[in-house]
């Protein structure tokens, strides 16, 4: 049986080796929520939340654990987050073969000349650098909302 739930204190040490895993940064007091897919009851896949600004978060921090991967986990998380967060606009930072995968949950990419903000644009240029499989930079701006300028 699969379950998302929210993170709690004692699964700390388990998300940060899973972003260990995957060379990114860790949480800190940005992080909003993490979310915690489980099978059988087994911590299996997570993804988080992190503050931007007013009104802005970033959807990210997400990893899977090889051994449960093509079950749909990914998938319930950021369901998951989305449904979990009221802010407008949600920015999105993956992989470059991933940019499918966000865009079915209506993100879309953002043009070079396209305000963000200034922790968004640090990020990108970081994710660049470290990860030569390439990176995206997505948005979901939620229907109706406005943020005004980054």
């Amino acid at each position: 049986m699969t379950r998302v739930r929210l993170a709690e204190a004692d699964d700390r040490d388990w998300i940060d080796e899973c972003h260990r895993v995957v060379r990114f940064e860790l949480s800190d007091e940005r992080a909003e929520l993490h979310a915690i897919a489980e099978v059988d009851g087994d911590r299996a896949a997570v993804g988080r939340i992190l503050r931007i600004g007013p009104g802005r978060v970033e959807l990210g921090g997400m990893f899977v654990d090889p051994r449960h991967r093509g079950r749909g986990l990914a998938r319930s998380i950021v369901t998951f987050l989305l449904e979990s967060v009221v802010d407008p606009t949600i920015y999105c930072i993956p992989f470059s073969h991933l940019v499918g995968f966000y865009e079915s949950f209506g993100f879309r990419p953002l043009e070079k000349d396209e305000a963000v903000p200034e922790l968004v644009a640090k990020k990108v240029s970081e994710c660049e650098q470290a990860f030569p499989e390439g990176v995206a930079l997505l948005v979901l701006e939620r229907p109706g909302t406005s943020t005004g300028a980054p």
